[in-house]
C-alpha cells in the first residue's frame, strides 16, 4: 500500500473513532437526561400528594351546588356509614374540599362527601378532608364522577343538578356530554326529566321515585300543546293529593289521551318500586276493615333487601 493510501486510511479511521465517540457521548447524555426527567416525574409524583385534615364538621359548608339534597340526609340515607364510622372508631375516607378566602363562619366548602360530613356531625366525630384547588366546572365534574354511581341519589335531584351546570357551565349538551365523558342520549334524558312543570313534580309521593324512565314516556307529550294542556289540567284536578309513580304516570298518560284519567282503586294504599328498573315491587292493599294485604312482584327487578326494606316501611306506617 502507498504511503497516500496509509495516510487516507488513518484518517478515515480517526474520523470514524470521532464520530463513534461523539455518538457515545450523545447516547450517554440522552440517557443521563432521560434518568433526570424520571427522577424529575418521581419528585412530582411526591410534590402532588395530597394533604389532609382532621376538622370540625362545624368548619365547612356544602357547596351551594352540590349534587345531593343534604336536608334529606338523615339515619336511614347514611345507616351504612354511620355503622362503619363506629366500627372503624372515624372516616376512612377523605371529604373533597376547598378552602374558604371569604367567609368568616366557614373553613371549608364541601365538594364531595356530603353523607360524611353529615355523620361526623350526627356522630359528634372529627371530619378528615382533602382540600384542593378547582373552579366551579371542576367541582361539577369531581362531584359527579364520585356521584354517578350512587343510588341514594334519586334521578329527578341528578337531573335538577345537570340542569343547572348546563346553563352555567356549558355552551351545549353535547359540550356537556363530552366534558363528562358520558352518552348524549343519557344525559338528554335527566335534561327532560329537569324540564318536567312542578305541578307534576309535586304529586309524586316520594321524590326518590321520580325516573328518567318517565321523561321518556311523558316528555313527548308534555312536548305537545294539546296533550301538555290535559296533564297540566289533570294535575290542577288533584293538587292536594300524591300518588305512587306508576299510579301516576299512568294516570298522566290517560289524561292526555282522553283528559279521563281512571281513579286509583281505594283498595291500594300504598306501591313501592324498584331502584333499577322504576317497575312495581310491593303493592299494599286494603284487606277488609282493617287488614293488609302486601304483593310482591318478583319479576320487577330489585333484590331481597330492597324488597325487604319496602316491607318493613310499611309495616312501620302501619303499626304506630
Amino acid at each position: 500500500m502507498s504511503n497516500k493510501n496509509k495516510e487516507f486510511f488513518s484518517g478515515l479511521g480517526d474520523k470514524v473513532n470521532a464520530e463513534v465517540e461523539k455518538s457515545t457521548k450523545s447516547k450517554k447524555e440522552d440517557d443521563s437526561l432521560f434518568a433526570g426527567r424520571q427522577r424529575a416525574a418521581e419528585r412530582n409524583k411526591k410534590n402532588i400528594t395530597r394533604r389532609q385534615y382532621w376538622v370540625s364538621p362545624d368548619e365547612c359548608r356544602m357547596w351551594s351546588e352540590h349534587d345531593r339534597d343534604y336536608a334529606l340526609l338523615d339515619e336511614v340515607r347514611c345507616e351504612d356509614l354511620i355503622r362503619g364510622f363506629r366500627e372503624m372508631n372515624g372516616q376512612q375516607f377523605a371529604a373533597v374540599v376547598r378552602k374558604l378566602t371569604n367567609d368568616s363562619d366557614y373553613k371549608y366548602e364541601v365538594i364531595c362527601g356530603a353523607r360524611r360530613h353529615w355523620t361526623a356531625s350526627y356522630l359528634g366525630m372529627d371530619f378528615l378532608v382533602e382540600p384542593r384547588e378547582m373552579d366551579d366546572e371542576e367541582a361539577f365534574r369531581l362531584s359527579d364522577i364520585e356521584n354517578r354511581d350512587r343510588t341514594d341519589i334519586c334521578d329527578y335531584e341528578r337531573a335538577v343538578k345537570y340542569k343547572k351546570a348546563l346553563k352555567h357551565y356549558y355552551d351545549s349538551q353535547k359540550q356537556m356530554a363530552t366534558r363528562l365523558e358520558c352518552d348524549e342520549a343519557w344525559l338528554s334524558r335527566f335534561l327532560k326529566l329537569a324540564d318536567f312543570p312542578q305541578e307534576i313534580i309535586r304529586l309524586y309521593k316520594d321524590v326518590n321515585q321520580i325516573k328518567t324512565a318517565h321523561s321518556k314516556l311523558l316528555s313527548p307529550l308534555l312536548n305537545k300543546p294539546t296533550t301538555a294542556k290535559r296533564m297540566l289540567a289533570y294535575a290542577k284536578q288533584v293538587a292536594d293529593q300524591q300518588f305512587e309513580s306508576s299510579v301516576l304516570v299512568k294516570n298522566l298518560k290517560q289524561a292526555a289521551e282522553d283528559n279521563k284519567p281512571k281513579k286509583t282503586t281505594k283498595s291500594v294504599i300504598a306501591e313501592y318500586s324498584a331502584k333499577a328498573t322504576g317497575k312495581p315491587m310491593v303493592t299494599v292493599k286494603k284487606k277488609g276493615r282493617a287488614g293488609l294485604e302486601i304483593l310482591v312482584d318478583t319479576a320487577c327487578g330489585a333484590d331481597q333487601s330492597e324488597v325487604e326494606d319496602a316491607i318493613r316501611l310499611t309495616l312501620k306506617d302501619y303499626f304506630k
